[in-house]
């Protein structure tokens, strides 16, 4: 019998209850997010998550309902990927918001085929068979307001070292005038670099040598010479990383690559195959994310990666199903470190607490089929928006 989609359910969430955050959160928490349900013919659906930062999300809807939605009612599954909507027009003129859109649908996809061979889907994305190995976090948080101290940030360090995450990653402080992702992107805004390297030295001696720790710079460094002042900085305190230190731009970022003591990583916002094939050869490290870059793409990694499992470690910073998404691909390509973000998210509660196990900073896979998602119907009511 031939595997059609039925039908796409879409979610979209917003935090309703205005409250005043202490801390910083995740762009996505102020704006709100959305994903997809989509339904096949004999009954089985799939679950998609698009990176919360593909767009503003009524132009994110408008266009999945004008153009996507039509194309691919009542298709065969297997034939819905990126190359699928490649060929219409309107994805060249719609390209930027379609792609995340296109990389939740490939998600869902991906659950329903798992779903159908009642497998976890890393077991379908990677035929050959893996080592029961878990897969090792970082604990992604350190978000202060420009007004308050980075020593709250050490607490928030060694509260994740005792619980045996393998390193901490933390960020300048920011604005609380200006807590908008995309106006930050666009216009990054200036740090106090020598506030920020006395705090380097003070978190470095108060989790000790044997623990990871990395900075996100969210392409706030400005210069060259600044570049390598904080770098070199880093190096002496054997930092793992620093992310995306300075402007998006690939001959820079092979020129601070080849001139750093300290790995550079990047790779968040990389959408296609194209680009991550150019982006390689500029960094350390390589971040991409399935909500942006789709499922099918990323498998594609090991045909353009020697040593992958050592130079990708995925962006992983949105809500639950994109993250067991992420988890799924991350264990099909032998990779062995991603990043778990720490913030607070009160949507992380639309899958019950025991889909995401997590023990001694390790995640291990259950044997459930497709992503292994289950709603939180109290959660899912709270904060639905109808559309």
């Amino acid at each position: 019998m031939e595997i059609k989609i039925k039908d796409i359910e879409i979610y979209l969430f917003k935090n309703s209850i205005q409250k005043k955050f202490k801390f910083p959160v995740a762009g996505y928490v102020l704006t709100g997010f959305v994903f997809f349900k989509v339904k096949t013919n004999i009954g089985i659906y799939g679950f998609g998550e698009p990176s919360p930062y593909g767009g503003n999300i009524k132009n994110t809807l408008k266009v999945f309902k004008k153009y996507l939605f039509p194309v691919v009612i009542n298709k065969k599954i297997e034939i819905i990927n990126i190359n699928f909507f490649k060929k219409f027009d309107f994805f060249k003129k719609n390209e930027i918001i379609l792609r995340p859109i296109i990389a939740g649908l490939d998600q869902a996809i991906w659950d329903i085929k798992a779903k159908i061979e009642e497998k976890p889907l890393f077991k379908i994305l990677s035929k050959r068979k893996k080592k029961n190995k878990n897969l090792k976090l970082y604990a992604s948080g350190g978000m202060i307001f420009d007004y308050q101290n980075y020593d709250y940030l050490i607490n928030e360090a060694l509260k994740f070292k005792n619980l045996g995450f393998y390193g901490y990653k933390f960020r300048p402080s920011i604005s609380k005038k200006n807590q908008s992702h995309f106006l930050r992107n666009k216009y990054p805004p200036d740090f106090n670099t020598n506030k920020f390297l006395k705090f380097f030295y003070k978190i470095r001696k108060s989790v000790g040598d044997d623990f990871n720790l990395m900075v996100d710079f969210g392409c706030r460094i400005k210069s060259i010479k600044q570049f390598k002042y904080i770098s070199d900085c880093m190096s002496e305190l054997n930092f793992f990383f620093m992310e995306e230190p300075m402007k998006r731009n690939i001959e820079l970022y092979k020129r601070l690559t080849k001139n750093s003591k300290i790995n550079i990583a990047t790779g968040e916002t990389i959408s296609s195959i194209k680009k991550l094939r150019q982006w390689k050869s500029s960094c350390n490290i390589i971040q991409p994310d399935s909500n942006l870059i789709s499922i099918s793409e990323l498998m594609d990694i090991k045909k353009n990666f020697k040593n992958y499992t050592q130079n990708i470690i995925l962006h992983n910073w949105a809500n639950p199903i994109s993250m067991l998404s992420n988890f799924h691909v991350s264990k099909a390509l032998g990779c062995e470190l991603i990043e778990y973000n720490i913030t607070y998210n009160p949507f992380s509660k639309i899958i019950p607490d025991n889909t995401i196990k997590i023990k001694k900073g390790l995640f291990t896979h259950n044997s459930w089929s497709g992503l292994g998602i289950e709603l939180n119907d109290n959660i899912i009511n709270k904060y639905r928006i109808k559309i």
